[in-house]
């Protein structure tokens, strides 16, 4: 393929090698922004045709990127076409939005090839890990699990008839309303009424879903998932079940003792062994100021690479691809991170660890640094724009918002207890041996596009997420004029 780069060459290799040469499920691609992710997924795809899969979906954020894939897959001579609607599968190679994947019963009952997931962390965004429509629309896509995915298929087959027949409890329910029946409990009778009719059709489901399996027979759709920043939390990572790692493969013997209720099962017992999540009371609660966080997180994530199953790489020169792209840091920034990982993960600061890990959750944190990186990006951005250069700035996250980050004394009560003294002595301890961190004044510090606007002005197109595609079209066709900074 020689479209792509060595680096390129070798993304698609691993990902053949899991999907298809160790026969998995699927796999995870972290590659930072500026390395090319969609033409590693190009490459991929491109592979996967030579193999003889014709079925392939690509899921993405918006239609302008819909638009990006299509024109970069015409490049590799594949005919990939954006679906029309939601209740259109198309054939063969086909592209579409995250919204219209989770409406389209036609794409879930489709069994796939291969499916390509662009900007992955938009399938669970909810930091809680609350699935909603997304989450289940690509559970029943990619075919997760034999329990349920016969039924899953079949009803988004037959969803038309299940249309019909919520049409019908919908408009019975208010011919019930009345006297001691109110709104809710007239649905709730209308749906009694036609219980017979709901069962006999969810039977029918089940057993077009499994006639469905023994159709598909041992052929496994294959997922690539491609983000950045993969996971909004910890629980976010339910997505990647089943695909990226199986929670019995691995899980390590750190489990707590613990019977009944207390017991964690399932995803909970993976967080429980792997993440220092802990059973209480029968719920699944956060690790405690004595778990290393940090540490788990980068113990797992070696054990899935070690596996196969996740991989990323960042831009570690400053010329690559032949385009200028820098990684910006600066001794600020550094001083913020490592006074950070200091109060989070040394034992002498266990008072204030809980302090400041529920003001910094891991996204809070890239937006300090970013937010600190952005001067100085920008005084860069000013000298090769004087060049007469164009000048593109990555960032990833928008809003900043953390004045007195360092500032525990506000957190002291007036009642000279013996919790107080402890915690005054934790604070000493803390400006003692971190006396530049201590007096860091972070208030009123701008997001990296109000730093932008603020310095450039006019002349700085913002693409961002939440925009209407029609503006992000506006800003990217003014910043490829030719008499544009």
């Amino acid at each position: 393929m020689p479209l792509l780069y060595p680096e390129q060459h070798t993304d698609v290799y691993k990902i053949e090698r899991r999907l298809f040469a160790d026969d998995q499920p699927g796999i995870l691609v972290t590659n930072g922004t500026g390395t090319g992710k969609t033409f590693t997924g190009m490459g991929t795809i491109f592979r996967a045709v030579q193999r003889g899969q014709s079925r392939i979906l690509v899921v993405t954020p918006s239609q302008t990127k819909v638009t990006d894939w299509i024109e970069e897959a015409g490049r590799f001579d594949l005919d990939l076409q954006r679906l029309k609607s939601t209740r259109d599968a198309g054939k063969d190679l086909v592209i579409t939005t995250y919204a219209n994947m989770r409406d389209n019963p036609k794409v879930m009952a489709e069994f796939w090839d291969l499916v390509v997931y662009d900007e992955s962390h938009r399938i669970l965004e909810d930091k809680n890990g609350s699935g909603g429509s997304t989450l289940k629309a690509h559970y029943t896509i990619t075919a997760r699990d034999d329990f349920y995915t016969g039924s899953r298929k079949a009803m988004a087959e037959m969803h038309e008839q299940f249309a019909a027949l919520n049409a019908k409890i919908e408009q019975r329910a208010p011919e019930l309303e009345g006297g001691d029946l109110n709104a809710e409990r007239a649905l709730a009778a209308a749906r009694e009424e036609f219980s017979e009719v709901s069962q006999a059709l969810y039977a029918k489901a089940e057993r077009r879903g499994k006639a469905l399996l023994q159709e598909r027979g041992d052929q496994q759709t294959k997922v690539l998932f491609l983000s950045t920043t993969p996971f909004a939390s910890h629980k976010a990572m339910v997505y990647a079940r089943g695909y990226v790692f199986d929670v019995e493969a691995v899980r390590s013997n750190k489990d707590e003792q613990a019977t009944g209720y207390n017991q964690a099962t399932g995803f909970d017992a993976f967080l429980a062994s792997n993440l220092g999540y802990r059973m209480r009371v029968g719920k699944l609660t956060q690790p405690g100021p004595d778990v290393n966080v940090p540490a788990l997180e980068i113990e797992l994530a070696d054990s899935l690479a070690k596996s196969g199953a996740m991989f990323g790489r960042q831009l570690k020169v400053e010329r690559d691809y032949s385009r200028e792209f820098v990684r910006e840091d600066n001794d600020f920034a550094e001083l913020i991170d490592r006074t950070i990982y200091d109060v989070l993960n040394h034992k002498d600061y266990p008072l204030l660890h809980g302090i400041l890990s529920k003001r910094l959750d891991h996204n809070t944190r890239k937006r300090l640094v970013e937010a600190v990186n952005a001067a100085h990006a920008a005084e860069r951005a000013a000298k090769h724009l004087e060049l007469g250069r164009k000048v593109v700035i990555f960032h990833d996250l928008n809003q900043v918002d953390l004045p007195g980050l360092f500032s525990f004394r506000r957190h002291l009560k007036s009642d000279n207890s013996e919790s107080d003294d402890k915690l005054r002595a934790a604070i000493e301890r803390f400006d003692s041996q971190h006396p530049r961190s201590a007096g860091l004044g972070l208030a009123g510090m701008m997001s990296v596009p109000d730093t932008l606007n603020s310095v450039f002005g006019d002349r700085a197109a913002l693409i961002r997420g939440g925009q209407p595609p029609t503006a992000r079209a506006r800003a990217t066709k003014a910043f490829h004029a030719t008499n544009r900074d």
